[in-house]
């Protein structure tokens, strides 16, 4: 998984545009929910397709910065922005896990717990889903080759 993280990073230094400029931005953006995304005409930063529906990634500080994507790009965002900020929804699916049971106050049991839970099997399921989605937009959609096994 650190691999896919660091040819991300290797991707936004590229400055070619597109792809390099979505893994730029993405480390420094607010979330992709699907069920907040507002469709738009717009120009896609992405692709470079003129007036077509798309949605606003939104980055900076306070929100101030978009970026422009074409709706059939929100999946392969999500997944990009969910590897990136991986360790946020590890926190927070735990934290959840946590306030649901209150089993006990000591990490040790806490984790035995939730290795243990159904929730684990759906975040460990989650991370698959998401390496192999990264590997292939890394791998097929982009012209430098990605070499790792998952």
């Amino acid at each position: 998984m650190e691999g896919i993280i660091d040819y991300i990073q290797i991707i936004s230094r590229r400055n070619s545009g597109g792809l390099s400029s979505l893994c730029k931005i993405l480390p420094c953006s607010l979330p992709i929910s699907s069920e907040y995304v507002m469709f738009l005409l717009s120009d896609c930063m992405l692709t470079g397709l003129k007036n077509r529906p798309c949605f606003n990634i939104v980055w900076g500080k306070h929100g101030e910065q978009t970026f422009s994507v074409h709706h059939s790009h929100l999946q392969s965002c999500q997944s990009l922005w969910s590897i990136i900020h991986l360790d946020d929804i590890f926190v927070q699916y735990v934290q959840s896990f946590q306030k649901k049971k209150k089993s006990s106050d000591i990490l040790t049991e806490i984790i035995n717990d939730f290795c243990q839970s159904n929730d684990f099997k759906i975040i460990k399921a989650y991370v698959l889903f998401l390496m192999n989605d990264c590997y292939k937009i890394l791998n097929e959609d982009n012209r430098i080759e990605f070499k790792q096994k998952l």
